[in-house]
């Protein structure tokens, strides 16, 4: 009797999510404090990240097209699909931390988020009229 090797297909996913929870769960502290940073926040700091002339020129295209795609409504796959319309941006957050703990020093990166924490509450106690 023959194995139905395509039963094993499903194991191909399960293995890959596996491998980026893992991933998650090794985040450092700076990976951890950019996530607890709410969206006006991580908007302020990809502004940041984006105005600093040190950081390789790379490093901040990637950051504002990562916070581009979180900003705008558009999705590459639309939110109302179960689960995979949320891992698309799970995924995206997830290579930010990673290309942003690689490239940018800590000290640098502790800068930025005390930096967007104060322009987002700065912008936030400015009346619009």
């Amino acid at each position: 009797m023959d194995f139905h090797w395509w039963m094993l297909l499903p194991l191909i996913p399960l293995i890959g999510i596996g491998l980026v929870v893992f991933k998650v769960r090794r985040v450092r502290r700076r990976g951890r404090r950019f996530l607890e940073l709410n969206r006006a926040e991580r908007l302020e700091f990809a502004r940041v990240m984006l105005r600093d002339g040190e950081l390789p020129l790379g490093t901040r295209v990637l950051v504002g097209l990562a916070a581009g795609y979180l900003a705008l409504p558009i999705d590459i796959i639309p939110d109302f699909i179960p689960v995979v319309g949320h891992a698309d941006d799970f995924l995206v957050v997830t290579l930010l931390v990673a290309v942003i703990n690689r490239a940018v020093p800590a000290a640098r990166v502790e800068e930025a988020i005390a930096q967007a924490r104060r322009g987002a509450a700065l912008k936030a106690s400015v009346p619009v009229n």
